[in-house]
């Protein structure tokens, strides 16, 4: 036989679930609080019991709220996907832009590495768009201020065997 899904569609009877499960499970955990320290912890299944049974009239004795999130009119739900949509095609751009932005740094980064290694520095492709990071001349009014990278060492030491 099929197990049949329950989903109480009313928002009352889900808080009234949540609530009194939580009623019981702290129930279930003071009932050894109560063997152990007397009745003086009587008092909290007690309180939480109470507790529980006032927010439940508190939740079944109002009426429904007319304006709700179910209660939406056909005009509202369309303003509502047009603003979905709308958001949804920013988040499509800007990751477009993000990809945009990391394929460039990556670009920059490269011609960096070439133009510091020395190697490629003459023949090292122009990044599409001028950047200070990756340009190795500065403009400076009527000449241009060169720079010319470090070398990088290439030999390392290794641990030696001084015994």
């Amino acid at each position: 036989m099929g197990q049949k899904e329950r989903h109480p569609q009313d928002p009352r009877m889900q808080a009234t679930n949540v609530m009194w499960g939580i009623v019981i499970a702290i129930t279930g955990c003071s009932i050894p609080l109560v063997a152990m320290v007397g009745s003086e912890a009587l008092a909290l299944p007690i309180f939480a019991m109470l507790g529980a049974s006032a927010v439940t009239g508190f939740v079944w004795g109002r009426k429904p709220n007319p304006h709700s999130v179910g209660a939406i009119s056909g005009e509202q739900a369309e303003q509502f996907e047009m603003m979905r949509q709308t958001i949804y095609d920013l988040h499509e751009h800007m990751d477009a832009l993000e990809r945009k932005v990391e394929d460039q740094a990556l670009q920059n980064r490269i011609n960096q590495a070439s133009v510091s290694t020395g190697g490629g520095a003459t023949n090292a492709a122009k990044p599409s768009a001028p950047s200070p990071s990756a340009s190795s001349t500065i403009p400076t009014g009527s000449s241009e201020l060169r720079f010319e990278a470090p070398p990088i060492a290439t030999s390392r030491k290794g641990p030696s065997n001084n015994s």
